[in-house]
């Protein structure tokens, strides 16, 4: 965990645009390309079934980020950054099981449409 938060944790930092919720684009291209370097630390969480541990250390990181998501009330926060964070670690255990074949544009633009809800057909 010590590891995980200290030197493999994708934090965004303050100048960073990706730390804005009006910048995700940049936030999601960050995260994909941090998937992409950090793939073998990421391939031992998810052979040892302890990707859980990398979902730890973002959710905790995402929350201490003072500029990340900070233009919503602390109540919603909370969920959204569970949110994000849940869904960064199911990416990041997929891209593993799916042989890290994918490339940073290819992620990037699959979390951009996840989580601006493009899948999801509005029917009236």
């Amino acid at each position: 965990m010590y590891e995980l938060s200290h030197n493999c944790c994708f934090l965004p930092e303050e100048n960073d645009t990706s730390c804005h919720s009006a910048m995700f684009r940049s936030f999601c291209e960050g995260y994909s390309r941090y998937i992409v370097e950090k793939k073998h630390i990421i391939s031992l969480l998810v052979r040892n079934d302890m990707i859980h541990f990398l979902y730890d250390v973002q959710y905790k990181s995402l929350m201490d980020c003072e500029y990340f998501i900070s233009d919503v009330s602390d109540d919603s926060r909370i969920f959204i950054v569970d949110f994000i964070a849940s869904g960064m670690n199911s990416i990041a255990k997929n891209y593993i099981l799916t042989g890290a074949k994918a490339d940073v544009s290819f992620l990037e633009k699959l979390m951009f449409s996840l989580y601006g809800g493009l899948y999801f057909k509005n029917y009236s």
